[in-house]
């Protein structure tokens, strides 16, 4: 795995990111509109940012994703997705990315270790 690709709401508000930061990393998230965010943040934080509501789809559909991976310069299957909810999940998979629910950012971050052959402790 080379790139890390994480939905905003759900994984990005907790500390599962700062974990990764040194990676290629994308954010691809459903936006209920564009003002939510901050962009000149987000372009900080991240090689390559998909929001729905600038590119005129939204998870789960497959393009999303494949957007995603675009954006950070890697193919699908060298990339890791991280959400809080499966249905999103599995469009990531049929694409040939590793996939990672979010339920608590402990298992998370630990998932990703293993992903990634880094150890965090």
């Amino acid at each position: 795995m080379r790139g890390l690709l994480v939905d905003y709401g759900g994984v990005l508000t907790t500390s599962v990111f700062a974990s990764f930061a040194d990676f290629c990393a994308g954010l691809v998230s459903n936006s209920w509109g564009l003002d939510w965010y901050d962009h000149d943040l987000l372009g900080e934080l991240f090689d390559g940012v998909v929001l729905s509501g600038a590119v005129g789809i939204r998870k789960p559909a497959p393009e999303i994703y494949r957007m995603g991976a675009e954006s950070v310069g890697l193919p699908p299957g060298e990339c890791a997705f991280v959400d809080d909810l499966g249905g999103n999940l599995k469009p990531a998979q049929a694409l040939g990315m590793a996939t990672v629910r979010h339920e608590t950012t402990d298992r998370t971050v630990t998932a990703l270790e293993h992903l990634f052959g880094v150890d965090l402790s």
